[in-house]
């Protein structure tokens, strides 16, 4: 097991950024913590780190970048408060994930940020966030239980789509646009309870659903 401990200087300068690609594919890394001079986690800087299984984020980091963790071994992740934008894939394909806790301070979910997730078993969307972008859980055949904050107003193209073991979906009454795809090919989901201010349901949004009750607003 090798941990990695990132410095909060170096050569007497803070380390504020972990660059594009810094530690992409470096198959010995188990354990990493970061310093709490780190701001942003550049693109892919820890994608293929295959073994990694845990990490310890600053307390003010505000941007992960795409694919940051990407096809890692991560089983649990607590994004800190201070992080404000997560962007695409950043924890795509992590298929040991089995819970998250998001930062507060997000406005989005961005595309395909844990699509492939497959153990990922629950989810609560923070109320801050307005926006589920598309592909942004797709594919998580474990995921049971969705919670949404009631800050959310778009549910994106293929958010859910193939979630296999989702049974129940509750849309908060902020909710406008249901996206084309969005819950597809959820083939466990019964029960659907949707937002009185919703305008738009996306074609193919809900196919191939086990619906039994559901719940549509004038």
């Amino acid at each position: 097991d090798e941990k990695v401990i990132v410095p909060d200087t170096y050569n007497g300068k803070p380390v504020t950024e972990i660059g594009r690609e810094a530690f992409g594919g470096c198959l010995q890394i188990t354990h990493l913590i970061l310093p709490e001079s780190v701001v942003e986690i550049g693109t892919s800087a820890f994608e293929d780190c295959s073994s990694l299984c845990s990490v310890v984020f600053s307390d003010v980091t505000e941007s992960i970048g795409m694919y940051a963790f990407a096809n890692c071994s991560l089983q649990t992740l607590r994004i800190p408060d201070s992080v404000t934008s997560i962007e695409y894939g950043a924890f795509s394909d992590c298929t040991a994930l089995t819970s998250v806790v998001l930062s507060s301070s997000l406005d989005k979910i961005s595309g395909s940020v844990f699509s492939g997730c497959s153990k990922l078993q629950s989810v609560v969307v923070p109320g801050s966030v307005e926006t589920i972008e598309k592909f942004a859980f797709a594919d998580c055949g474990g995921l049971e239980t969705v919670t949404f904050g009631e800050g959310l107003r778009t549910i994106g193209h293929w958010s859910f789509t193939e979630c296999i073991r989702l049974t129940r979906v509750v849309v908060p009454d902020t909710v406008t646009t249901i996206n084309s795809s969005a819950f597809n090919e959820c083939i466990s989901l019964r029960e659907i309870v949707l937002s009185d201010a919703l305008e738009t349901i996306g074609e193919y949004a809900f196919t191939r659903c086990a619906i039994e009750s559901i719940e549509i607003p004038s």
